[in-house]
């Protein structure tokens, strides 16, 4: 949430994409952010310029746009309210799909998973993801797996759901450092730390072979399907 000295936007039109590049120039040699787009096909543009903490030098602008300008002081937003509210609960299957921001539960019958937007890729969202949620839930009514590899695993959410499915240990691997330590952090606030043999940032630590590569796959299918060479048999490569 903004406090202290607040924000204050700047505002300028220019007659055409050249004029807009122009006065973008001038004015991001005196603020924080500066933003242009058009607003009609082939029209004029917006120039946007964003002061953090004390207002505008008007002399400055004046001299640095030559024209007309607006400066307004944009009110106070919690951002961190808003993005969590543009992460509503959702209920995926058998699962429930939360943040740390929710407060009315899981509901009955429901397996929660505890995952927060960040920086890793995997909140239930994405079609791919809520997609193999939807398959980890089939597959756990009818089947039952010895060893679970989730390569690529971002926030850990399909590894997560997968060992609170099948109470089995769940090899998480990704090659983004920063993923690594949000999935790391969600297995810990999930309760299913204990479930997780390890989480590596590289498919070389992955221990042993793998009778099957048991993957619930998000996208990236041939760097997969290459990582997979490296860590299962010949006779059993294949994705199930």
């Amino acid at each position: 949430m903004i406090r202290d000295g607040g924000v204050w936007r700047v505002s300028a039109e220019a007659a055409d994409a050249k004029a807009a590049e122009r006065a973008a120039e001038a004015v991001a040699a005196l603020c924080a952010a500066v933003s242009a787009f058009e607003t009609a096909p082939g029209g004029a543009w917006l120039v946007e310029g964003f002061f953090a903490d004390a207002a505008p030098d008007r002399t400055a602008l004046a001299a640095a746009l030559g024209g007309a300008f607006r400066v307004e002081r944009l009110p106070p937003r919690d951002w961190v309210r808003e993005n969590q509210e543009s992460f509503p609960p959702r209920r995926i299957g058998r699962y429930f799909v939360y943040g740390s921001h929710h407060r009315g539960g899981v509901p009955a019958g429901a397996i929660g998973l505890l995952i927060d937007a960040a920086t890793a890729f995997g909140t239930g969202e994405h079609a791919t993801t809520s997609g193999c949620l939807r398959v980890i839930d089939a597959l756990a009514r009818r089947r039952r797996f010895r060893r679970i590899l989730d390569m690529g695993t971002g926030t850990g959410i399909l590894a997560i759901a997968a060992a609170k499915s099948w109470a089995r240990p769940v090899l998480a691997v990704d090659i983004d450092h920063g993923s690594v330590r949000v999935a790391r952090t969600n297995f810990r606030r999930s309760l299913a730390a204990a479930r997780f043999p390890g989480c590596f940032d590289s498919p070389r630590f992955i221990p042993g072979k793998y009778n099957r590569l048991e993957k619930f796959v998000h996208h990236q299918k041939s760097p997969l399907f290459h990582m997979a060479r490296t860590i299962i048999p010949p006779p059993l490569q294949r994705l199930r």
